[in-house]
């Protein structure tokens, strides 16, 4: 069997025949449940058929990803796939050929470990998508009720969405919690972090709440409460406030804008921004019209909060229960959604939107 013969989702027999596509002088690797062989003629990769995104295998009809949290020592990892690389997954009665893959990350997983993502081209078709990650039905999702509670008392209302939302860690790591230590701490930003005890991912996949220990307070002058993921800004406040306003600084130079929203709403809003960068289940798109965002926006619940400034543009929220969804821009509109589980992001296959990403 030759590799430039191979179909693209067609179903081989025999798993032997498969390895033997990686030439002379094979090393082989374990990714979790997952076999990679290098050898002279290509690297082949075999994962199992599922829908865990906690082990290695197929997230969406173009990506493809190799996951290990107890591979900590990089001298385990194995080498980047640089060569020709031919994926495969274990399905009952044979082994589906998925087709030739990139990679587009490797290195370090987000809980550790090692992590791996390889493009899938030409992208997986429907019904072979779900051979080899077979759906499963949903279990039950966190509802939207914290809606009613933003306007009256908008900690409630984070509170309810990040306990629904977001897991208890396993194995969170040790924070000075909140007490009398700062007590020139809003008490918005004590209450955050309170909740992020437990739940560290609140502060932040994309853009980051400073650590509890790095909050410097002093009087009559602004704190730095939050930074852009690359620096380029950071958010301020007053200490002094009981509910300060929230002000976006660039440079010394560039005039500090300030955020639409109170710090109470503000955190709210950057909780939901987070959850819809880094939720279970994604959805993305860029340059979206503005007919086919307010076709979108009539299948969810805005969050009655203003837009919030996002490096000079307005971004808005958008939920359903189990899904959160942030629309940005002005001119150009970018669409980002998460859900809890794949099968809630199905409704926005139907919004007429040209995803670039889409999970469901």
């Amino acid at each position: 069997m030759i590799a430039n013969s191979l179909v693209p989702f067609t179903v081989l027999e025999s798993e032997a025949n498969v390895l033997a596509l990686a030439g002379a002088g094979t090393s082989e690797y374990r990714v979790g449940d997952a076999r990679i062989v290098c050898g002279a003629a290509a690297a082949v990769v075999i994962a199992e058929a599922h829908d865990d995104l906690a082990v290695s295998g197929v997230r969406n009809s173009r990506t493809f990803e190799l996951i290990d949290t107890a591979l900590d020592d990089s001298a385990g990892w194995p080498p980047m796939l640089v060569g020709l690389v031919l994926m495969f997954v274990r399905v009952p009665h044979g082994i589906v050929y998925l087709g030739q893959g990139q990679w587009r990350q490797w290195g370090n997983g987000y809980e550790g470990g090692f992590s791996a993502v390889l493009e899938i081209r030409p992208p997986v078709p429907g019904p072979v998508l779900d051979r080899v990650r077979p759906p499963h039905p949903p279990a039950p999702v966190p509802d939207d009720g914290w809606m009613d509670l933003v306007a009256d008392d908008p900690q409630a209302a984070l509170a309810e969405f990040v306990t629904g939302w977001h897991p208890t860690a396993q194995a969170a790591p040790a924070l000075n919690l909140p007490g009398t230590t700062k007590p020139l701490i809003p008490q918005p930003l004590a209450h955050f972090h309170r909740l992020a005890a437990d739940r560290p991912r609140i502060l932040g996949v994309q853009n980051f709440i400073e650590p509890w220990e790095k909050l410097s307070p002093r009087p009559g002058e602004l704190m730095q409460i939050a930074v852009e993921n690359q620096g380029g800004w950071g958010w301020l406040v007053d200490p002094t406030e009981p509910d300060p306003a929230v002000w976006v600084h660039h440079d010394d130079v560039t005039p500090m804008e300030r955020e639409p929203e109170p710090l109470s709403t503000w955190l709210l809003q950057f909780a939901l921004a987070e959850a819809a960068c880094g939720g279970p289940y994604g959805a993305f798109a860029t340059q979206v019209p503005t007919p086919r965002v307010d076709d979108l926006a009539r299948m969810l619940r805005r969050v009655p909060l203003r837009s919030r400034s996002w490096s000079g543009y307005p971004a808005s929220f958008y939920v359903a229960p189990g899904l959160v969804v942030k629309v940005s821009g002005d001119q150009y509109i970018s669409v980002v959604a998460a859900a809890k589980h794949r099968a809630l992001l199905h409704p926005l296959a139907q919004a007429g939107i040209e995803w670039l990403k889409f999970d469901g």
